[in-house]
């Protein structure tokens, strides 16, 4: 049979490993939503912070173009060979390394370039977006980037409407490259398998850092996610690895700057989190089995030690202490319940055994003072009603015994009177023989003795059967003391002898009636 300790060390262990292994799981779930969280957190973070610099670089570029359209217009120039002159001073003074290109077209279709440049005949500086954007707006305005073919690196255009008394006379522009603006995004894409890449409003790749190995299909999947708006989904990139994507809109443009990182990145984390967890769980079982040993040590070892006296208890032995140190509150308790109980029970048999031993020397008129508590009040109340029924019961006999005594003696008279009336009758024969002339009367006188001879005879058979009923009523009551006194056995025997010789005499008074009988 499993032991109280093993059964409780058993039954701790499972309800720490399910509650080791609950709290583990839903510490995992919650850890692995705040990982998975906390990476796409990181995406955005990483987005806001380059999508910030982006726009603060845009903001200075608008500020160089806002800047020089106001100079312009303050300084009133209106010969073109003047406004080349100074567009191309402020060119060579500008510390804006991003500047390649600074110039004015007019309505005229005239252009005039920083570096000199002049266009071919059929160029039409109107048609141009830039020019057709600032004359529709009183902003500067950006171009979508395109890829300049000198430097080969991608460039914008930045213009703005030139106004002199309310009228649009002119549209400044300048080509700016982007390459310290990429620059800040490709610092961004350094951490965690992390990457940011940027669009156009065409969706069109102005900056990716594995452009070469984008396809069209891969280009589509990341238009569709945009066109849905549907953050943090999961697609299969150029390299057919899972990676969740997110993306955000960048103020004064229509660009649209994204950042992808590896689903893979949060699974290692994951996998890393698992590990940690399992660890956690076994040093903790391991040492919750080692506590549960000492507990078990220290509090369950005395109970067995209290369990193999309770044992002894049980065979009789009434010796034993309960002298365990108080380990708990508990134990104390127990251990003094069963002193008090061991007490208890030693007194109250000492008590009955005391009891037991007067009424079998016949002191049944003692009784015992010690107060019985609870269901043994029973006990002391049976030896109490034993000693009544007892003492009634030798009352008894003792009448009976009396009686007895009594009956013997009427026999044993009616038989001297009987051996009389014998002797008697003797004589009288002797005398008939002697005189015959008084035969008649000794006849009738012999008659009369006959019928005396008889009722005597009765009277000794009444006194028999009352004998021998008083008899039976003193075995009986033999039969019930007879195992606790020896004094009830002698008096059996002497009213047995005394029954045997009342038979012996009525059965001699009986034998010389019935020889009277046959003489008369």
């Amino acid at each position: 049979m499993m032991t109280f300790g093993r059964k409780i060390r058993m039954i701790s262990a499972i309800l720490i490993l399910l509650s080791t292994v609950i709290i583990a799981v839903i510490g995992f779930y919650m850890s692995s939503n705040y990982i998975k969280s906390s990476m796409i957190m990181e995406i955005e973070k990483t987005l806001e912070i380059r999508k910030t610099d982006l726009e603060l670089w845009l903001a200075q570029q608008k500020g160089v173009v806002d800047a020089t359209v106001t100079s312009l217009e303050t300084n009133e120039i209106y010969d073109n060979k003047k406004i080349e002159k100074y567009v191309k001073s402020i060119k060579e003074a500008t510390s804006n390394s991003n500047i390649t290109s600074i110039y004015i077209g007019t309505p005229d279709n005239t252009l005039i370039e920083s570096s000199g440049y002049i266009p071919p005949a059929d160029f039409d500086v109107t048609s141009r977006e830039w020019y057709k954007a600032a004359m529709n707006s009183d902003e500067v305005c950006v171009s979508e980037p395109y890829i300049d073919v000198v430097t080969n690196t991608p460039v914008i255009s930045l213009s703005k409407s030139i106004e002199r008394n309310g009228k649009k006379i002119a549209v400044l522009g300048m080509d700016i490259s982007m390459d310290s603006a990429l620059e800040s995004i490709k610092n961004g894409s350094s951490s965690n398998n992390l990457y940011l890449f940027l669009l156009d409003k065409n969706m069109n790749i102005i900056y990716h850092p594995y452009a070469d190995k984008v396809s069209d299909t891969t280009l589509a999947k990341y238009v569709e996610v945009i066109a849905n708006n549907d953050g943090d989904s999961v697609i299969k990139d150029f390299d057919n690895t899972k990676r969740i994507m997110q993306f955000t809109s960048v103020n004064l443009t229509d660009w649209t700057f994204i950042g992808t990182l590896p689903k893979s990145q949060i699974n290692i984390e994951i996998y890393k989190l698992i590990f940690i967890y399992t660890i956690s769980t076994a040093l903790i079982l391991v040492l919750c089995y080692v506590l549960g040993l000492r507990i078990e040590k220290k509090l369950f070892k005395p109970l067995l030690t209290i369990s193999e006296k309770v044992n002894k208890l049980s065979e009789g032995n009434l010796k034993i202490s309960f002298d365990e140190p108080p380990v708990s509150k508990e134990v104390h308790l127990l251990t003094s319940s069963l002193n008090n109980m061991t007490n208890m029970l030693s007194t109250y048999i000492s008590d009955i055994d005391i009891s037991l031993r007067n009424v079998s020397e016949g002191r049944i008129d003692t009784i015992s003072d010690i107060e019985y508590i609870g269901d043994f009040k029973l006990i002391k109340s049976s030896i109490n009603n034993i000693r009544i029924s007892l003492g009634e019961l030798l009352n008894q006999l003792f009448i009976t015994s009396d009686q007895l005594v009594a009956g013997a003696n009427q026999v044993a008279t009616g038989s001297e009177e009987l051996s009389r009336g014998a002797t008697d009758q003797a004589s009288a024969i002797e005398e008939l023989s002697a005189s015959l002339n008084d035969v008649s009367s000794q006849i009738y006188k012999n008659a009369e003795n006959t019928n005396k001879s008889k009722e005597f005879s009765k009277e000794s058979g009444n006194l028999i059967e009352k004998g021998s009923h008083n008899m039976q009523e003193v075995l009986g009551a033999m039969s019930e003391i007879g195992d606790t006194s020896s004094e009830i056995a002698k008096i059996i025997k002497a009213v047995e002898d005394i029954a045997f010789q009342t038979n012996i005499l009525a059965l001699n008074a009986a034998v010389e009636a019935a020889r009277v009988g046959q003489a008369g």
